[in-house]
């Protein structure tokens, strides 16, 4: 046990003998990492398995796995309460076996008082794609009142998509997810003018709620709503990780833990699985430790500029890494070459091969790849697997940064189906 470990190591045998009886048991491998042996116990290269188990509703197991974690790092966390600690950071060899939305399509806008039926209009005030033209107008007409608490959707895919494609999605609130009615858009500035799409959109600070509202007067009645979205998020999702529902997922536990973070968020398609959490023994999460991690946002939709970025920090107890973590360069579009997204983790450097952290790849130029980066499924090891990162390209409003299965490390679009390897820091 850890009385043991605190003996003087002499031989590689008592080594070995004190890493297998700390693996053992999660209280004393904790005390051990805390008291700063981490490194000695569970050294860069070796690797603990913990059972992890997915259930129905009704409580009945779906599957059960045994998820080899790697130690990647070893080092110092800061708690909420600013303390201190030693740490060994640890991440899933393996990626979850389904796919996790970063973010799902959003809604691009929140009607606080609802919206009577009648035509609508909306205009665009940027030019992206072939699409989306500045100054262009389309409207669509609502045959049913919106709700109080309702979300209009729809524009996805907009600057891919021939305007002809458009279409507008009515939700009676945030948690339903069959549409009352989907409707065509059209060019038009016919019936009430809800505003301008721009990059931007609305402020949405970290509470979510922006702080101010829009207004419009039909039939002598004022109506609120929030509006409108950045059609970035409205288009492909929000890539801001203190936001994200696969952030909210992995440090959840039970069913019915998904609930929006912003008035435009839409449920993703794994809401109905049961939090990542419960699946671990109690004993194994006891020693998992929810230590600030800083997540630069992008300067488009939610502040800053491309060389003085601001900054989210959350506290969880697993989290995905930041490009910086997986020894990529941290640049002004991943990062923010500020160096806060972390420290380079001591396990990706070594499968990296370089004295200095990797370039990010240029997308179709197979030459700039990492394939010594690809990571598999847990489901199927021989499979390989698109992953996410929690860092935001932070050049638009949509794009997150991840590795995909080819070794591409770059940046895709929020609403893309990719896997996730889960960090966790044990102390």
């Amino acid at each position: 046990g850890y009385a043991d470990a605190q003996i003087k190591v002499e031989t590689s045998e008592t080594v070995e003998l004190i890493q297998a009886a700390l693996i053992e048991d999660w209280v004393e491998l904790g005390e051990a990492i805390a008291d700063g042996m981490g490194a000695l116990v569970l050294p860069i290269g070796r690797s603990f398995a913990v059972p992890w188990s997915t259930y129905s509703s009704n409580g009945a197991t779906i599957a059960e796995y045994n998820p080899r974690f790697n130690p990647v790092h070893h080092g110092q966390g800061v708690l909420a309460d600013n303390e201190i600690i030693n740490v060994m950071h640890a991440q899933m060899h393996h990626c979850l076996p389904f796919d996790t939305q970063f973010s799902p399509y959003q809604a691009f806008l929140y009607a606080i008082d609802g919206l009577p039926a009648g035509t609508y209009n909306v205009s665009m005030g940027f030019n992206w794609g072939s699409n989306v033209v500045n100054g262009k107008t389309y409207q669509f007409t609502l045959t049913q009142p919106l709700p109080a608490g309702g979300q209009l959707c729809g524009f996805y895919g907009a600057p891919d998509q021939s305007p002809s494609n458009w279409k507008v999605y009515a939700f009676a609130s945030q948690t339903t997810t069959t549409a009352t009615e989907t409707v065509s858009v059209t060019e038009g500035s016919s019936g009430t003018s809800l505003g301008t799409f721009t990059a931007a959109g609305v402020a949405v600070p970290a509470s979510g709620t922006p702080s101010s509202a829009a207004s419009v007067t039909i039939s002598n009645t004022a109506y609120t709503y929030y509006g409108l979205n950045s059609l970035y998020r409205v288009g492909y999702g929000n890539n801001r990780w203190l936001h994200s529902p696969l952030r909210k997922y992995l440090n959840s536990y039970g069913f019915n833990w998904w609930a929006p973070a912003t008035v435009f968020d839409r449920p993703p398609a794994y809401a109905s699985r049961n939090g990542f959490l419960s699946g671990f023994p109690e004993e194994f999460l006891s020693i998992v430790k929810p230590i600030a991690r800083k997540t630069a946002c992008n300067y488009i939709t939610d502040g800053g500029t491309s060389g003085s970025p601001e900054y989210d920090t959350t506290y969880d107890m697993f989290t995905l890494p930041s490009g910086l973590e997986h020894f990529l360069q941290d640049t002004t579009s991943f990062g923010g070459a500020q160096g806060k997204e972390g420290e380079p983790w001591e396990y990706w450097e070594r499968v990296a091969g370089s004295a200095s952290p990797l370039g990010w790849s240029s997308w179709g130029n197979e030459s700039t790849y990492h394939p010594e980066y690809v990571q598999y499924d847990i489901a199927s090891p021989t499979t390989t697997r698109s992953v996410w990162m929690r860092s935001a390209n932070r050049g638009n409003g949509n794009h997150v940064a991840g590795v995909t299965s080819s070794g591409s490390c770059s940046s895709n679009s929020a609403i893309n189906g990719h896997r996730a390897a889960p960090a966790c820091a044990i102390g």
